[in-house]
């Protein structure tokens, strides 16, 4: 993660931070192309390891359908209703 220091830093700190009993939420933006799965992936690592459920959703350029990052992440779950449930309840 050459040049990402800080990102992790702030990421790892929110997470920290949620062990300590509080709220947080990340959000990673940026052009296509930038390294914002694996900047997120890292400190998602950590929290699995530490035992958190951590659910991982991702954009296209080409969005195809609404809100496909939270599918994706409630699919992957074990949880999540069926895709065409979700679907339904999203519009």
């Amino acid at each position: 993660m050459v040049g990402r220091e800080q990102e992790l830093k702030t990421l790892r700190g929110e997470w920290d931070r949620t062990l300590d009993g509080g709220l947080a939420l990340a959000l990673v933006s940026g052009e296509p192309g930038i390294g914002k799965s694996r900047l997120a992936r890292e400190p998602a690592s950590v929290a699995q390891a530490d035992g958190a459920k951590v659910l991982l959703g991702s954009c296209s350029a080409e969005p195809l359908v609404p809100y496909l990052p939270f599918i994706e992440a409630l699919e992957g779950s074990g949880e999540a209703m069926e895709h065409e449930r979700m679907l339904q309840l999203l519009h």
